[in-house]
């Protein structure tokens, strides 16, 4: 089951990671021709969005994109219903089917048996949005992990709590 649109979803968490400032947040989407409007947001005009974002006010900001998502995003069915680490194995590559229309997976994961490792070599987004998007799913499922960049296209999740 896909939602009705990704649009309110992306446009919803640019303007609380921008502090609820809607000239700003449209500034950015008009720049990059999104249009509220319809349904779904390409994958394109979110990245080019958030790629711009970065420059201008910076990968904070984008993080926060990334993390007010994970707080918002649905999945097929009621997400933290699984421990976080069952979450990443399991459910991060559905939720990320179900909030896109044409991309299946985006995140390769792997286990040292303590510590997930996300391969995002086929995943578009800034590794700042990458990073929030992860975060804010660990806090969604009431944990706390620190996400280290390993490469340009790693990250490591440790748990803390």
């Amino acid at each position: 089951m896909q939602p009705k649109s990704n649009t309110s979803i992306f446009t919803q968490s640019l303007q609380l990671a921008l502090c609820g400032n809607k000239l700003l947040a449209e500034y950015f989407t008009r720049k990059h021709n999104v249009n509220i409007k319809e349904e779904w947001i390409s994958t394109a005009k979110m990245v080019d969005t958030l790629c711009h974002m970065e420059e201008k006010v910076g990968a904070a900001t984008v993080h926060k994109v990334g993390a007010h998502i994970a707080s918002i995003a649905q999945g097929p069915h009621q997400l933290g219903r699984n421990s976080f680490q069952k979450f990443l194995v399991e459910d991060l590559n559905e939720v990320y089917r179900h909030n896109h229309q044409l991309m299946h997976e985006g995140f390769k994961i792997s286990t040292d048996g303590t510590n997930f490792y996300l391969n995002l070599m086929d995943n578009p987004y800034p590794l700042s949005f990458n990073k929030g998007l992860i975060s804010g799913f660990s806090f969604r499922h009431n944990t706390l992990n620190n996400i280290y960049q390993v490469d340009k296209e790693i990250l490591k999740i440790e748990k803390v709590i």
